[in-house]
């Protein structure tokens, strides 16, 4: 089960992402998924958001979220999955400076469902380094919750000019420290959250 303190600072936030979200005039739902639902936050978890938008285009009301979050929050990056698109719309977006695990994933669905934002399109609309930030930080979750992500490291590690290495501990430091080279200034100290627990992978 997830930890009880963990839990109740997930729910807040999410019950304020929530009502926040809800308050859109196009939303007609907000409903939450993923470990929250399952009982099992634990301090990579994510929130998981879906939201029906059901008489709208839920594929343009996607591109404009990143715009109304950060009327709200700061936005630290924002990346889309073109890889689902058309068929799912979901964005993710890092808005809690502390907690460097703590992305918001938003589902946005509509019946019925429209296709007329292509993966091309949101391909077009990410940034190469937000992208990168995204991956790394789900492979460093997956990682340190020991599950099977090397292909996935790998394949991130790929598109990387960075020194050849078959040690998936090494593929995620030397990510990190090209994170930090790279990152603009207000980016640092968030990439910089992730050195402890670099420490602790082996």
């Amino acid at each position: 089960p997830g930890d009880s303190a963990l839990m109740e600072i997930y729910k807040t936030r999410l019950d304020e992402l929530s009502a926040r979200l809800a308050g859109m005039p196009e939303v007609q739902s907000v409903t939450p998924y993923g470990s929250y639902v399952t009982g099992q936050v634990d301090e990579f978890s994510d929130i998981d958001l879906a939201i029906d938008v059901s008489g709208f285009d839920n594929g343009q009301f996607l591109l404009t979220l990143p715009m109304r979050l950060a009327e709200h929050y700061p936005i630290l990056f924002t990346d889309f999955a073109p890889s689902l698109a058309p068929e799912k719309y979901v964005l993710t977006a890092a808005i809690y400076p502390d907690k460097p695990f703590l992305l918001l994933d938003i589902s946005v669905t509509a019946t019925p469902h429209c296709s007329t934002v292509t993966k091309e399109m949101l391909s077009g609309k990410n940034n190469p380094f937000a992208h990168t930030l995204k991956l790394f930080s789900a492979n460093m979750k997956h990682y340190l919750r020991g599950q099977d992500c090397g292909s996935d490291i790998r394949k991130m590690y790929g598109r990387l000019a960075l020194p050849d290495t078959d040690s998936l501990p090494e593929m995620l430091r030397h990510t990190h420290r090209w994170l930090l080279r790279n990152a603009s200034a207000d980016l640092r100290e968030y990439i910089d959250r992730f050195t402890p627990y670099l420490a602790k992978i082996q």
